[in-house]
């Protein structure tokens, strides 16, 4: 999890709710061009990622991983508050582990058996108010430093796994409760089994990638470039994982974000 700028109020968004100050999610959902250019500006504000567990969002046709959260519940408007059609409580999200039908769930960890045991995100928070459960919001997730650590480990199975974790240091020095940071995790199923086999999945690739260029004598710095930019092909999407691999580089890929991205938003 990330650190997500609010950002700006699109001006379609704004004058729909003046329009309609009792008007409800699911009519500006009808409303297609408006509905798809919010999509497009939150896909942009987040890079292509989930706001919660960092994989990448798609809507391709064949796979279908990504819906708009409200992360105080829609259900909750009233006169003096309309949260379905406000901006700065929309987060984009995956599914969850929720969807059975990915052609590539298992492999790309958008699902596993047993589902009931592998939901996270806003499937796994459903419509629990954050100030009940006391999780962070993404943009509450400061940029530096990095409040979450991991441990490379198997729990549950063979395969490598990655356990994400509440970095007590950072989180004393941002002024974040580490046991909030914990609550957070748990909340959103961000260490289930699903998320940390893709993650262990992630570093292993990566692993493989920094020994072939050991071994070819080339630059380890080259990888931390390259994995910490925004991908080139894209230039507003990130990695998936993007935390995970922050962790993976450490001190060496925090030195490279501070020195070519000082005020970057997507950290």
């Amino acid at each position: 999890m990330k650190h997500i700028p609010l950002g700006q109020e699109p001006a379609y968004l704004a004058t729909y709710r003046q329009n309609n100050p009792h008007g409800i999610w699911d009519d500006f959902k009808n409303e297609v061009s408006a509905y798809q250019a919010l999509l497009d500006e939150m896909i942009k504000r987040q890079y292509g990622l989930c706001a919660y567990c960092e994989i990448d969002l798609k809507n391709d046709g064949v796979t279908i991983d990504q819906l708009v959260e409200h992360f105080h519940p829609k259900q909750d408007s009233n006169e003096s508050h309309n949260w379905g059609l406000d901006f700065h409580n929309l987060l984009l999200c995956c599914k969850g582990g929720s969807y059975p039908y990915h052609p590539k769930g298992e492999e790309e960890g958008r699902f596993l058996k047993p589902p009931s045991k592998n939901h996270s995100c806003d499937h796994k928070k459903g419509k629990k108010r954050p100030y009940e459960i006391c999780i962070l919001h993404p943009n509450d997730v400061p940029k530096f430093p990095i409040i979450f650590r991991l441990e490379r480990k198997n729990l549950d199975s063979d395969f490598p796994e990655a356990l994400l974790l509440p970095h007590e240091e950072n989180c004393q020095a941002a002024n974040i409760p580490a046991d909030r940071v914990q609550k957070t995790i748990d909340e959103l199923g961000l260490n289930c089994e699903r998320l940390r086999r893709i993650r262990g999945k992630v570093l292993d690739e990566i692993d493989e990638q920094l020994n072939l260029i050991l071994q070819s004598d080339g630059n380890p710095k080259d990888l931390i470039s390259k994995f910490l930019s925004p991908i080139p092909q894209t230039k507003d999407t990130l990695w998936p994982f993007f935390t995970t691999i922050r962790l993976y580089f450490g001190t060496e890929g925090e030195k490279f974000l501070l020195q070519n991205y000082p005020n970057y938003s997507y950290s």
